[in-house]
């Protein structure tokens, strides 16, 4: 009975150490270099990236809110405005953007739009101007 008991605990061991050795090397045949980006990502990676990269910038605020502060070069689309979703869809989808808004919700809502549209490189910065000001960055 032991021995049953044994050859069964083996096996789980060997089928389990199988499944994470595949989970670990199939993560090394992805690509690194791929061209999709659409993501949430926090201030910190977000300004990285706008600096490494020529990304286009779009403040989805206000046309007031934009006035009352916005990051460097944004470009504001207002996301209340009855020609959003036209002037986002006659964007470049090859384009690289980075959209952001005041708290995160219209700039994510916006990412989906744009993830719909086909973009292919779009971040969203994670809980918005607000959580770029919390973070000590500069407007």
């Amino acid at each position: 009975m032991y021995k049953k008991l044994g050859i069964f605990l083996l096996g789980i061991v060997v089928l389990g150490g199988g499944g994470i050795y595949y989970a670990q090397t199939s993560q090394d045949v992805l690509p690194t270099n791929t061209a999709l980006m659409l993501d949430s990502v926090n201030p910190t990676v977000f300004e990285t990236k706008n600096a490494e990269q020529q990304r286009i910038i779009i403040d989805v605020r206000t046309p007031e809110e934009f006035a009352s502060g916005h990051l460097e070069g944004a470009r504001n689309i207002d996301f209340y405005s009855a020609e959003f979703a036209d002037i986002i869809s006659a964007l470049d989808t090859s384009t690289a953007y980075s959209v952001y808004c005041r708290s995160g919700n219209r700039s994510g809502q916006t990412l989906e739009l744009m993830k719909s549209l086909g973009f292919t490189d779009v971040l969203d910065l994670e809980g918005g101007i607000m959580a770029w000001v919390q973070s000590g960055k500069p407007l």
